[in-house]
């Protein structure tokens, strides 16, 4: 009888052992992998939040480059109309009418360049400088309506004309004080975009003088 029991006993033990050892290594079994699924859906996931990143970042820099490069091109158009003034300013007492006429054009054609480049790109100003620059382009506008008005008007005295080559200069003297504050305002810009080492920065530095030359006379 005791026999009997402790058989009985030993295959109770016996089978208790074998079913604790199938359930751990079920759940052993289970849990690697569900930890091997878990691992690839982080690392899955992980990937992807860094190929969003790398795009982002990426779509972000060519944007920055491409208002820097808008900036600068923004920029020089107004050293050239800049010039383009002094050029005409300074010919009007030489009575060359034809070359004044052309510079009249060029003077148009500059604007008009300025403004549809502004435009084009406003969407990526902030709103301060949008206010700025939309400023401007009114400006321009009406310098050059007023001059192209004034100089199509001729008369036979030449006091007269002279008066009135003297309003002129005198407008776009005035107009000149705005083409050097957007300048400014596009130099600040720029400025806060780029590195303090970069080739643009130092070609704003070295043009920076030209663009605050003295008025004409």
């Amino acid at each position: 009888m005791i026999y009997y029991i402790g058989s009985a006993c030993v295959g109770v033990v016996f089978f208790v052992g074998i079913c604790y050892w199938a359930v751990t290594l079920f759940v052993k079994q289970c849990t690697e992998r569900t930890f091997a699924q878990f691992r690839r859906q982080v690392a899955g996931e992980a990937e992807l939040a860094l190929k969003l990143f790398r795009e982002g970042m990426c779509e972000q820099i060519v944007l920055q480059e491409n208002k820097s490069d808008c900036l600068a091109k923004l920029y020089a158009t107004l050293i050239d109309l800049l010039q383009l003034g002094k050029d005409f300013t300074s010919g009007l007492g030489k009575r060359d009418l034809e070359m004044a006429s052309r510079k009249i054009q060029s003077i148009r054609e500059m604007c008009d360049l300025f403004a549809a480049t502004f435009q084009k790109q406003s969407l990526h100003f902030s709103d301060e400088l949008c206010t700025t620059l939309a400023s401007f382009v009114d400006e321009q506008k009406r310098v050059v309506q007023f001059v192209e008005a004034n100089w199509n008007l001729t008369h036979k005295d030449p006091a007269e004309n002279e008066k009135r080559e003297a309003a002129i200069r005198q407008s776009w003297v005035r107009f000149e004080d705005h083409i050097t504050s957007a300048m400014e305002t596009l130099r600040t810009e720029f400025r806060g975009r780029q590195p303090a080492g970069n080739f643009m920065m130092k070609w704003l530095k070295e043009i920076g003088g030209q663009g605050a030359g003295s008025p004409s006379e």
